[in-house]
């Protein structure tokens, strides 16, 4: 009740305007958004966003210190130790796309295995009209592990004020692939994308990007869309994301011996010029 409470006040004291586009104040240091975490971010002008945040789970890894399982929270959880992050958001020239992107290096000399990174997404649609008429949609189909680029998992639920698990499951390091807010049970949605990412090797990067759209855009082969039965609401979101890992080359032993001899040799041959 109190998250409708603050986004019912939030849309009466935002301006209208017919115009489509994607508009927000700054992120937080590790990506966080919304209402929740300082930030105001719209999508048109009745879609607010209320949290925007990431997950981060690796095997064998206590990520969030005493929370439900094992997963970091970006706007709560430090990244262990030699894990750099970086994040970056970009928007569309027409405003109604914005790519949001999360790069990890190792900067370690040990592999973390088993990455999973997760995308978490709650908007208010038309939240001042009605908090109970929106929907989910899931389309395509998702990747099947590291070796591609899709999401590997995905959820459509109920943001757990009531009845939804989802931020469990996000802590919990799987998303059950359901969709909990069908258009013939309309509640408030909340999206979620995670993306299994395999090991990630010394002086490996991964980058994540997640796609936010207005106007039904998407990367990918796989993606979700929330909508609100109201016809006077003017938005709708599409959330889409790829993975890809850069492996940064490491000259292999033999070649080490073989540019090592090479310099001998070349060495010798100058000193008996000499």
């Amino acid at each position: 009740m109190l998250k409708r409470l603050v986004v019912f006040y939030t849309l009466l004291l935002t301006p209208f305007s017919s115009s489509w586009a994607i508009s927000f104040t700054p992120f937080g240091p590790h990506g966080e958004g919304g209402f929740i975490n300082g930030q105001t971010f719209f999508f048109n002008d009745d879609g607010a966003v209320f949290e925007l945040d990431a997950f981060l789970n690796i095997e064998g890894l206590d990520l969030n210190g005493g929370a439900i399982g094992t997963s970091a929270q970006f706007s709560f959880d430090p990244l262990p130790p030699g894990l750099t992050f970086d994040f970056s958001p970009s928007l569309s020239s027409d405003l109604t796309d914005l790519n949001l992107t999360y790069t990890f290096s190792n900067t370690t000399t040990e592999a973390f295995p088993n990455i999973k990174f997760f995308s978490f997404l709650d908007t208010d649609i038309a939240e001042s009209i009605s908090p109970f008429n929106e929907f989910g949609q899931a389309f395509g189909t998702i990747g099947s592990g590291a070796a591609d680029s899709a999401p590997d998992s995905w959820e459509i639920d109920e943001p757990g004020f009531l009845f939804g698990d989802i931020f469990v499951n996000l802590l919990l390091g799987t998303l059950d692939n359901t969709n909990a807010i069908p258009q013939t049970f309309p509640e408030d949605v909340s999206m979620a994308l995670g993306f299994d990412l395999g090991n990630l090797n010394p002086l490996e990067t991964i980058t994540v990007d997640i796609f936010l759209s207005e106007d039904s855009d998407f990367i990918g082969d796989f993606f979700l869309t929330q909508e609100d039965l109201n016809p006077l609401s003017l938005a709708s979101i599409t959330m889409s994301g790829q993975s890809s890992i850069q492996q940064n080359s490491i000259p292999e032993p033999n070649t080490w011996l073989l540019l090592t001899t090479g310099l001998i040799a070349l060495g010798g041959i100058l000193t008996k010029k000499k």
